[in-house]
């Protein structure tokens, strides 16, 4: 099997002319192939970029949905018993109304 420069090597002797025009040509296509190359490596950088970002923003957003979640369960416990009244958080039990007695 012929290398490309034996091939161009050959066609070179034969016509000088044509074998510069495929040294150009090969050159060209080494070129092309390396600009590919560098196109393809970064390519594949900015996608792992993107998908750490992707993976942060979403532990981020989980954990604003867990804040989210314990600050509606607050309130609904807020709403269920105004203030006045005790309750226990483990067993959700009412023990008793506070009554306030003091000088206003």
């Amino acid at each position: 099997m012929w290398t490309t420069d034996e091939l161009i090597r050959q066609v070179t002797i034969n016509c000088s002319e044509r074998g510069l025009l495929l040294l150009r040509v090969r050159d060209e296509v080494r070129l092309t192939i390396a600009a590919y190359q560098t196109l393809y490596e970064s390519s594949i950088a900015f996608g792992m970029r993107k998908a750490l970002m992707a993976e942060q923003r979403k532990a981020d957003m989980e954990q604003r949905i867990r804040q989210l979640q314990n600050q509606c369960e607050e309130n609904e416990q807020q709403v269920r018993f105004p203030k006045g009244w005790l309750m226990s958080r483990s067993t959700g039990v009412v023990w008793c109304r506070v009554v306030y007695c003091g000088v206003a």
